[in-house]
């Protein structure tokens, strides 16, 4: 084991080095509350903050119509 880390931990892995960059921007996701009006109707857009790692995308997205919410993390090119 060399480092702080424990074998096979590198210290880049996002929960650990966080995110490269940070904004705010638009996200179109599908509701999966049963009990909301939009729920596999259409994608809902929400304002959400976006941080970036490497090449994933993190965000919390909570749908406007009904308040839940659901953790994104999509990969980007």
């Amino acid at each position: 084991m060399s480092g702080y880390y424990p074998e096979g931990v590198t210290g880049n892995e996002y929960q650990i080095a966080g995110a490269q960059h940070e904004w705010s921007d638009v996200r179109a996701e599908a509701c999966y509350n049963e009990d909301c009006k939009m729920f596999e109707v259409e994608d809902v857009e929400a304002e959400v903050e976006i941080e970036l790692s490497h090449d994933t995308e993190y965000y919390e997205w909570k749908c406007p119509t009904c308040g839940a919410t659901r953790d994104i993390e999509r990969n980007v090119e």
